[in-house]
């Protein structure tokens, strides 16, 4: 004789505890701004670095008119792996002082900033050094880095 197995497989609900149909989606509204109560901001690899030495810039190059991350009023860069505690200083190629970023935070190595200058200026495009000091490890060597910035 011949045998057929028929398995009915609702994948939104296969222990059939949100009977008749499961649920479209897992997620639902709630939480989605900061005005809520429970909304909570989360970023991929959170955790301080110990050391200044894998420091990173996102996205390098910035190019101006990609849309990352940003409005017309908040075009940001992110520094990366970052101590809980560090100065980050950056400065054009000539070595003229641009805006001081200070990052404090146990819970994040990430650090923004708004791409304006001490005098809230935009900056303009161009290569960008940055100079990262441990304030936890004053004896440690800073890190230097440069990123570019496009139209």
């Amino acid at each position: 004789g011949q045998f057929v197995a028929v398995v009915d497989t609702n994948h939104s609900n296969p222990d059939q505890w949100a009977n008749p149909d499961g649920y479209a989606s897992i997620e639902n509204s709630k939480g989605t701004t900061v005005l809520d109560r429970n909304f909570v901001q989360v970023y991929p690899g959170v955790k301080p670095a110990l050391t200044v030495k894998d420091i990173g810039v996102v996205p390098n190059p910035y190019r101006v008119n990609s849309g990352f991350k940003e409005s017309e009023h908040m075009r940001q860069i992110r520094f990366t792996n970052l101590p809980a505690r560090c100065t980050i200083k950056i400065f054009t190629l000539n070595g003229e002082a641009v805006s001081t970023v200070d990052h404090d935070n146990e819970e994040s190595g990430n650090a923004w900033w708004d791409m304006r200058t001490v005098n809230n200026q935009e900056v303009a495009p161009g290569l960008y050094l940055f100079h990262v000091v441990d304030n936890d490890n004053s004896g440690s060597d800073p890190y230097i880095g440069k990123f570019a910035v496009i139209r």
